[in-house]
């Protein structure tokens, strides 16, 4: 893995073989801040770096749906954006324009 800045923002992690073909990846950093809900001090300051992070890998952030990882073997297909999905390690686009985020 490598680190990269996208544009002007912070820091990005990206694996160079998934690079190219259309799959648009990253994985966010300390720089970016803390994404994660579930145990955030401040929900609102989690929900504006994972904005950040959308934006950054040049993705619409009202497109994001994140899934926490409950390390188990249940898969969503998601149709609609929604902010989160809980009990699933496999969010499932079901239609384009659909961005998935995992914690």
């Amino acid at each position: 893995m490598h680190t990269t800045n996208l544009r002007d923002g912070p820091q990005l992690g990206r694996i160079k073989a998934l690079d190219g073909g259309g799959l648009v990846h990253g994985f966010s950093t300390l720089e970016l801040g803390s994404v994660g809900l579930k145990h955030a001090a401040d929900p609102e300051r989690a929900r504006a770096n994972r904005r950040r992070f959308a934006e950054e890998l040049g993705l619409d952030p009202d497109t994001l749906t994140v899934a926490g990882a409950v390390h188990g073997a249940d898969v969503a297909r998601i149709a609609v954006p929604q902010e989160t999905v809980d009990g699933v390690d496999a969010p499932v686009p079901g239609r384009p324009g659909i961005a998935l985020f995992a914690t």
